[in-house]
Order: structure tokens, then sequence, then C-alpha cells
């Protein structure tokens, strides 16, 4: 597995937090990941902490942010506050910053000012609309980057628009920066050249928007508005909804196992569903909007907890819609431990974390923010000088050129995770089965051709003894295995990361499961949907007096996407150190949370 180098997969990289909120994440996960990440300034701070002793250190945005970084004074607008700056930039690997097109150019600190000093640097300019075109000067805020990024099209109910709770739009450019940070950090250590990267919160946000794009270009063979509409919680499938309970909200669907649904209304002796009951399956399939308004009205018999648990029994997707209060009191949160205490001297404070559990480099426990400006000259020496540049230097035409994935995944959000890495240059390897290639998973449907593209294919049947043969042929040359199957499918096909590993020790192998793979709710069967429902997504986002609303996509799906390629791009950098390879999971519902 390698030797264990410091503690977390980014131990030993060098990042520079010039960011304002719609940035702050995007250094917080690199942090968080064991990254040396120095701050230039300090935040916005939020709602206030609770104690003085806490609070000096910020309000609770800041707690959340800036865990872990070191904050440096440098007043960019004093001659004093560059020479600080470029002092920095001459140590880093990475710069990831938020100001407004130009005004590092006028000072003389950017990119182009700085290589000379530094070769390798990797700057991420993440701006509202881009460095160039019309709108490179507009302003924004989360609520105007998802009304023009095609959220609020999507999101809320025909008259109302509603924004998914959490400045999402931040949340996804932040995701972003730090990939293409990741990313351009590998190239510059392949190539031995650093590079600016120009990211644009408005396309970052419009990447991640699910039906908007296939509906309008594929009109003509899918029976949907071309214009995709605001329908609550329902989804544009029409298998999802969340609905009231005799007490709370349920989100319910009758996937993956239909029969299962009906045979559950007739143990129950369900009036209402006698005559969908009476029906053929191919006939109750045949009427989705009729099964799912019995369904609505199955919901209204019992309270929405005992549904949810009594339909997970029975492997059907339901999913409660829980408060804050409840995610904060999950049984599978507290198994994991995802509720992590911060390590200071100070009052308690937890946190939820990290985005992903990396066996071979696990991360730290989670600290607190700076309670003060740290010497510059202190930071410099912790930096120490940049390592010398490799002596030979490969050409690459994209950032993650040469790095070989094999794609165990489906649906959305493994898809989503590796359609980024092939677009940023990686050879994608995707597995495929006639079995699977079915609905949203058949080649034919517009909605694989949206998450699909950047891929090369292999059809393989895994029931036929010697189809692991071949998989293994593949796997013995990749760099990365991604999968999010239910537990057990991998070992069943003999592929679990025990034998993969045996085949190939340096393979980074995620796994990207619904709850994680251990825990009271380690079996649920989720979609989307579910998660929003379990993490809290749902609750939090609807207007006053309703419950049933919620983001109106597939939102966190993209977010556990996002959040594989942030940790295989991190693993991929602790590689290089450890010379070995390792298990990470990534589990959604801690994603939403």
């Amino acid at each position: 597995m390698g030797e264990r180098m410091g503690e977390g997969p980014l131990d030993g990289l060098r990042v520079i937090d010039l960011t304002d909120d719609s940035g702050r994440f995007a250094t917080k996960l690199l942090a968080e990941c064991g990254a040396s990440v120095a701050r230039l300034g300090q935040g916005s701070n939020g709602p206030a902490m609770q104690s003085a002793e806490t609070a000096q250190r910020g309000g609770l945005l800041d707690w959340w942010y800036d865990g872990g970084k070191r904050r440096v004074s440098a007043d960019l607008d004093t001659d004093e506050g560059r020479s600080h700056y470029r002092r920095l930039a001459e140590a880093a690997d990475l710069v990831i910053e938020t100001e407004a097109p130009g005004r590092l150019t006028d000072l003389g600190i950017d990119h182009d000012d700085l290589v000379g000093a530094n070769p390798r640097l990797v700057q991420v300019s993440l701006t509202p609309f881009g460095r160039t075109g019309p709108r490179a000067s507009w302003q924004t805020t989360d609520l105007v980057t998802a009304a023009l990024g095609g959220v609020l099209s999507l999101s809320g109910l025909p008259d109302e628009p509603v924004n998914p709770w959490g400045r999402q739009s931040f949340n996804v450019a932040s995701f972003m920066a730090a990939i293409c940070g990741l990313a351009g950090v590998r190239a510059a250590r392949v190539t031995g050249t650093g590079q600016h990267i120009d990211l644009a919160m408005h396309e970052a946000v419009c990447t991640t928007v699910e039906q908007l794009f296939f509906q309008y270009w594929f009109d003509d063979v899918q029976p949907y508005a071309k214009v995709a509409p605001r329908q609550g919680s329902l989804h544009w499938i029409g298998a999802y909804v969340v609905v009231p309970a005799k007490s709370g909200w349920l989100m319910i669907s009758p996937a993956p196992n239909v029969p299962g649904l009906l045979k559950w209304m007739a143990d129950e002796a369900f009036e209402e569903g006698r005559d969908l009951i009476a029906l053929s399956l191919e006939e109750v399939v045949a009427d989705v909007p009729r099964l799912m308004k019995t369904m609505a009205s199955f919901a209204l018999t019992r309270d929405a907890n005992s549904l949810f648990h009594e339909a997970q029994g029975r492997h059907i997707a339901f999913g409660e819609v829980q408060s804050v209060a409840q995610v904060a009191a999950n049984p599978q949160h507290a198994f994991r431990r995802f509720f992590r205490t911060v390590a200071w001297d100070g009052p308690e404070a937890r946190v939820p974390g990290p985005v992903a559990r990396f066996h071979g480099t696990p991360v730290a426990a989670p600290a607190p923010p700076p309670a003060a400006p740290i010497e510059l000259d202190e930071l410099a020496r912790d930096w120490g000088s940049r390592p010398s540049p490799h002596a030979t230097k490969q050409e690459l035409s994209k950032p993650l050129e040469g790095v070989r994935v094999v794609d165990l995944s489906h649906v959305l959000a493994g898809p989503f995770c590796t359609r980024l890495l092939g677009d940023l240059g990686a050879d994608i390897i995707k597995f495929q089965t006639m079995e699977r290639a079915t609905s949203v998973n058949d080649p034919n449907h517009p909605y694989f051709y949206v998450w699909n593209r950047s891929k090369r294919a292999v059809s393989l049947n895994m029931k036929d003894p010697r189809a692991t043969d071949v998989a293994r042929r593949l796997i013995e040359q990749a760099d990365v295995v991604i999968e999010n199957f239910s537990a057990g499918v991998l070992a069943r096909w003999g592929l679990a990361y025990e034998a993969v590993a045996a085949w190939n020790p340096a393979v980074v192998y995620l796994t990207m499961s619904g709850c994680g793979h251990e825990g009271p709710w380690s079996n649920l069967v989720t979609y989307a949907p579910t998660i929003h429902a379990l993490s809290g997504l749902t609750y939090l986002s609807n207007p006053p007096g309703r419950g049933d609303v919620g983001p109106g996509f597939s939102l966190n799906d993209h977010a556990a996407g996002l959040s594989a390629a942030v940790s295989i791009l991190a693993e991929r950098a602790a590689r290089e150190r450890t010379g070995g390879g390792q298990h990470v999971a990534l589990s959604q519902m801690e994603t939403g949370a």
C-alpha cells in the first residue's frame, strides 16, 4: 500500500489562498487533505461563535472554511505587501485566487509576473464569468450564479424559483477550482512548467445542471419538454418525489424494486392500491404517474421514519426528509465518526468531514482557524526552497494525459467524476454490460451521452468466469479504478480492493457508496433524491410552510462526482511521495451533509 508520509494525501503541497467566499471552499478541501495553505487576510466571519475564546478566531464560516490554514498579513496595495506575496509565490506550488480580472496584473503580481522566479507555479483564477469577454467585469453572488447558470430554471415551483440551500454554486465553483489546480500541479511535476488556469464560475455551474441540456438538445427523441420545467421535488424521470406522510415528509420512489413495493401494499391490505396491485408488472411500470399517486396515498398511512425504515428493509429507495437535528444525530454518521472534534485546547467544537476516507494517507484531526497571522519568515522556513525540477521533462497536451482510469461506475455520480478526468486528458476505459445498458445507462439515451464523453468503452459480461482475467489485464496497467456499485458486487466479480491491489499495488481504488460500506445504514438503497432527503438538503431547500420542494435536480450526484475527482487527484499526489496506491472510500450521504 505504500509507506505513509505525513498526514493526508496532500502533505507537502504549498498553496496560497487569495480567495473570497466564492472560492474559500476550494482551499478548505486542500487543507483538509493535508496541504499547507497560507491564507492572505481573513474572510467574512458570518454568525458569531458562542464563546469569546472561539470567536477570536472568527465566525462560524471561518471555522468551516479556514480550519487548518495559516494566515499571512500582506496588503497587496502596498509595496511591502506585494513583496511578501512574491516571496510566498516563489516557494508555492499553487495559487487559488478570486481577485477581479486585471487587478493582479495592475499590481504586477499576476501569474506572468511570478513564473520567472518559480516556473512550476500553477495559478487558478476563479472569477464570475472568466477573465475575458463582455461579462468579465460583472459581479456575482451565489444567487446570481444559480440564476444565470441554469439552477433556478430547474429548482423550485413553477411560480417560485428556489435556490438550493448552502451556497451550492460557490461550492461547485470551488470544487472545480480545486480539481483544476490539482490537475495543473500534476502537469507541472511532469513537464516542469506551471500554468495559469482561467476558470469561470458561471461555466462551472452550467456543467452540473442535470436535465437542462439533454432535454433541450434531444427533444426530438425523448418524451420530455424541450425546456425543462420547475416541478418541485419531482425528478425529471417522474419516479422520485417528496410527499407528506402521516407525520413528517418522505421521498418516495418505486426504484429499484417495483414488485417488492406492490407486495408491501398487498401485505398492508392497502385499499387504495388494490386495483394497481391487480395489474401486471408491465402495466404498472407503463403508468408511472398512477403508481406515484398511489404511493403518495400510501405514505399518508404511516409516519415518515417508519415508512423509510420499512421500505429500505424491502430494498426500496425511500428517504425520510431529515432535519438538521436528525442529521446531527444520524446513527450512520455516529458509527463512522463523521462529525469530528476540532483538535485544540479550547471549548469543544465539531465539524463534518473529511470529503473521503484515505486508508493509506489518513487525514489529520480537524484544526481551528488561525487566531493570528503567522510571520512570513516562519512560513518561509516551513515551506523551504522549491524542489529541483525533474531531470527529464515530458510534453503534455492536457494536464492529465497519461493517467489511465478503469471506470466501473454507472448512472451519474461516478460517470460525472470520470467525465471531468477525461475532459482534463485522462484515458478513461468505461466498462459496460448489455444487462446494465438500460434506461439512462443505455448508450443510445441522451443522458448517457451527456455524462460519458471523453471516454472509451469496453463491453464485458462480468458473470462470465473469463471476464476477471480480461479486467485484470486492464487494471494491471491502470492508475485509477473507480466504482459505485452496492457493497459486495465487486467482491463477487473478483475485483475487490484486496485482489486489485495484489495485481497493481500502485492503483488508486475509489469506491462511491450511498452511505459507506460499514455501519447500520451501509445497505441502504439510495439515489440522489434519497440522499437529498437524508442529508438535510431537502429540509433546508424549501419555501416557508413547504417540505416537498428541495433541489430540483440531482445536486448531490454532481457533488459526489466532484468530491471523487478531488479525492482521486489528491491520492495521485500522495502516490508520488509514497510510491503506492490505496483504497479511497467516499460516502455520498457524507458529501451531502
